[in-house]
Formats: C-alpha cells, sequence, structure tokens
C-alpha cells in the first residue's frame, strides 16, 4: 500500500504543480508582424498584428486585448473575403472612443469578416453586437457570398463572444431588416453606386431614435476604373437625402501596402421637419416631367423645353424643395429625332460616349460606350440628368452646377477642385441594347421596350 500511495501523490503533484518554463516569459512580449496607425489630427492609434500559431489572423486591440479574427476565399466571401483599410481605421478609432459604445445595442452592416463590430465587442461595453452581411440562399444564388456568416461565427466562437451574433441582412430587401438599435456602423460599403440609396435606407430604418451612425469610408482614385464607382460624399448625400444629420472627419490609415485617406460619415435623425439635403428621386422625377412627351396644347408651358424647365422648377420650389439646374449648351438632334425615335427615359439602360472637364479648365474624364442607367444614381447627378429625353445618335453640351457635380469638397480621384462647374459632351449610342437611331420603342416587343 505504501509504495501505491507514494505513487498516487507523485501524480496529483505533478499535476498540480507545473513548474515555470524560461521561455514563457518571453512570449508575452508580442512581436508584430504588421502595424497599422490610425493618424486623426494630431492623435496615432496603433493596430497591431502578431504573428502566431492559431488559425486566422490575431490582432492585439487598446494595446493588451487579443482578437482572433478567420477570413474566407473570394469565392466563400466575394468582395468582403478580407480585411480592408476602413475597418482597419474603424477598429483602431473604436479603441479610442470606448465610452460611445457603453451599454449601446450595436449592429454592423456590410461586415464582411466583421473585424469593426469585432473590435467593438472586444474593447468596449457595448451591451449586444450584430454582425450582418449578404448570404446565398440557395445554390443558386451565384453572386450573393456563401462564407462570410460561418467566417463571422468561427471568430464569436474562438474569442468566447456570448454578446455577438451573426445575421443575414440584405440592404436592398425590408423584410431581412432587424430592429433599430442605439448604434450602427459600416467599413468599406462605399463602393458600387447602385447599393448607395438602398444602404442609406437601411441606416435610416435600423437607427433608433436617438441612434448614431458611424460610418468609415476610403478614399480611392476611380480615374482608371472600367466601370463607375461609388465615392463617400455620394453616401452622404443619400444619408441626407433621407433626413439624417451627417458629420464628416477626415483621418488616415497607414498599412503596409500605403496611406489611405478614411472619411468618417457620424449621422444622426434630424429633430425638426427641414433636412439639408435634396430627395434624389423627387429631383428625378421632376426632370422626368421637364422632359416629358410634348403632346401638350400650344398653352402648356411645359411644350418649350426652358418654359418646361421653368415650370418645373417652381413647382418644385412651391412644394419645398431646393432645386438646381442643368444648362443644355448645344444641342445636335439625332438621325431620326424629326421622324420619331425612341426617347431615354427613367430605368432605361443607356450608352453613352462623354468627356467630362472643369470650366476654364481641363478634361477630369473620358469614357466610350459607357453603360448606366437612369435613375440609379451610377453617373454624377449633372449628368444623370442630362441624359433624360434624348434619341440615340444625339449629342449634347452640358453645363453642370457645383450642386449637381462634385460639390464644395471636389474629387481628389479625378482632380477637380471644391465648387467647379463642369461640362459634359455627351452622345447617345443606345438605349436598352438597341442602336438603330430609328427605332420607335412603340414597334418593339414589349421585353425590348425596358
Amino acid at each position: 500500500m505504501p509504495p501505491q500511495m507514494t505513487a498516487l501523490l507523485l501524480l496529483c503533484t505533478t499535476t498540480a504543480y507545473q513548474p515555470p518554463h524560461k521561455s514563457h516569459a518571453r512570449t508575452v512580449a508580442l512581436r508584430a508582424q504588421r502595424t497599422y496607425t490610425l493618424t486623426d489630427g494630431k492623435d496615432k492609434t496603433d493596430l497591431l498584428e502578431v504573428t502566431t500559431k492559431a488559425e486566422g489572423r490575431t490582432f492585439v486591440l487598446d494595446g493588451s486585448k487579443m482578437l482572433t479574427l478567420y477570413e474566407c476565399s473570394f469565392f466563400e466571401g466575394k468582395l468582403g473575403y478580407q480585411v480592408w483599410p476602413a475597418a482597419l481605421a474603424g477598429a483602431a478609432w473604436a479603441c479610442q472612443n470606448k465610452a460611445l459604445f457603453e451599454g449601446k445595442r450595436v449592429l454592423e452592416l456590410g461586415s464582411g469578416v466583421g473585424l469593426f463590430g469585432c473590435a467593438v465587442a472586444a474593447v468596449t461595453d457595448a451591451a449586444h453586437v450584430t454582425l450582418t452581411d449578404l448570404d446565398a440562399v440557395n445554390d443558386r444564388d451565384f453572386d450573393a457570398p456563401s462564407g462570410l456568416l460561418d467566417a463571422q461565427r468561427r471568430t464569436c466562437i474562438a474569442n468566447g463572444f456570448d454578446q455577438v451574433d451573426s445575421k443575414r441582412v440584405d440592404w436592398a430587401d425590408s423584410e431581412s431588416w432587424l430592429e433599430p438599435v442605439d448604434v450602427v456602423v459600416c467599413a468599406d460599403c462605399v463602393y458600387a453606386p447602385e447599393a448607395i440609396e438602398p444602404l442609406a435606407n437601411c441606416i435610416a430604418h435600423h437607427l433608433a431614435e436617438d441612434g448614431v451612425l458611424y460610418a468609415f469610408s476610403a478614399e480611392r482614385d476611380w480615374s482608371d476604373a472600367k466601370y463607375a464607382r461609388a465615392a463617400p460624399s455620394d453616401l452622404e448625400d443619400a444619408l441626407r437625402a433621407v433626413g439624417l444629420r451627417v458629420a464628416t472627419a477626415r483621418s488616415s490609415i497607414t498599412t503596409a501596402s500605403g496611406v489611405y485617406d478614411v472619411v468618417l460619415h457620424t449621422a444622426s435623425r434630424v429633430i425638426d421637419d427641414t433636412t439639408t439635403g435634396v430627395d434624389r428621386r423627387s429631383v428625378l422625377g421632376a426632370t422626368a416631367l421637364a422632359f416629358a412627351p410634348r403632346a401638350h396644347a400650344a398653352d402648356d408651358p411645359r411644350t418649350d423645353i426652358k418654359a418646361r424647365a421653368d415650370y418645373v422648377e417652381k413647382e418644385a420650389q412651391d412644394q419645398g424643395f431646393r432645386t438646381s439646374r442643368i444648362n443644355v449648351l448645344k444641342v445636335e438632334p439625332g438621325p431620326a429625332a424629326a421622324t420619331g425615335c425612341m426617347r431615354s427615359r427613367d430605368a432605361d439602360v443607356v450608352e453613352i460616349d462623354y468627356v467630362g472637364s472643369v470650366v476654364d479648365g481641363g478634361v477630369f474624364d473620358r469614357r466610350s460606350r459607357f453603360a448606366a442607367m437612369l435613375g440609379s444614381g451610377e453617373v454624377l447627378k449633372g449628368l444623370e440628368l442630362g441624359l433624360y429625353d434624348m434619341c440615340i445618335g444625339e449629342r449634347r453640351v452640358l453645363r453642370v452646377p457645383p450642386a449637381l457635380g462634385f460639390g464644395d469638397r471636389g474629387s481628389r480621384a479625378f482632380g477637380v477642385p471644391g465648387g467647379a462647374t463642369l461640362e459634359y459632351d455627351v452622345t447617345l449610342r443606345g438605349i436598352n441594347l438597341q442602336y438603330n437611331p430609328s427605332v420607335r420603342r412603340e414597334d418593339l416587343d414589349f421585353e425590348q421596350r425596358f
């Protein structure tokens, strides 16, 4: 019995007592693989990424808190498959502003792999955080990501987040929307022009009465892009259009691949009934009326293009809308304009050649066979408004005021200064894949008209 007792005691002692390992102290001082620096005025905040043997990426937040983040392949996650610069900026900013989230219900829209939302969960006392993104609803939903929500959930499990969940939210599908929350955050959601208005509507729905939005967007040079891309200023305009008060701040995030300028939009509900923005759909509706078919009585002011513009502008102002007008400096009608032609209207997909220039300045943009849907916001507002009621083959020279151009901020991507008046020389090449100038909408099959 005594030898057995000794063996048992030794086994218990060995299990309960682990002598300190000499190398253990050195592993505490982790060496950063990458350092991301958020520069906001004179303040700088470092976000560290360290090398570990664990799967996924490991970030050090607020100097000491470890966060393991799982990404996925491009096939599984589409554009959300990796961490983008604005998400790094948002995570570093959350470390600086922990008090903004204390006791709050937080929703991240377009989370991707969820760095921003997970950083909020890791370093703040937020009551609850919900990560969201698209998720394929069936095997034929090829355009939607299929792995983002899984990656988010793996991250939550790896970090022991019991106050974080992951849900599918489609900005354009109100049936997928959730209950309003105290704080909405998003990062690098500004990309596709057609997604800006649905995003703004989704944000407005999810903000509680006293809710606040914090949206980070990286400013990028899209001058060489094949297709139109949205800018942070587009999101600001859309947020104002849905009745939110918006404040803008600028900072930069330094990564291994370079320095990115980042815009932070802080938005909240407007308390009174006035808004500082323009309802874009109302503007387009007024424009559609201004360029309506001219089958009116001779004494109707809308039979003349200038008189119609005056008429619509007065009607809009009487209804409380702020108005801006583009000027058509020159018109060369299409070959079939006199005998009848198919004219562009809302929801048409038009193909255009255009040259954009700054008045008293140089050319900033030139495109050939550029396709856009009227009413979708895929092109600058002033250019879009000037594309209504055109025949195939028609050429127009448009003068666009700053309010319908790049505004007071201008565009660094295109090298356009703030407050610039623009001119567009544009020729319409096709409407809804129809290129014959003599084609008329009523002569087409029903499916070809749209």
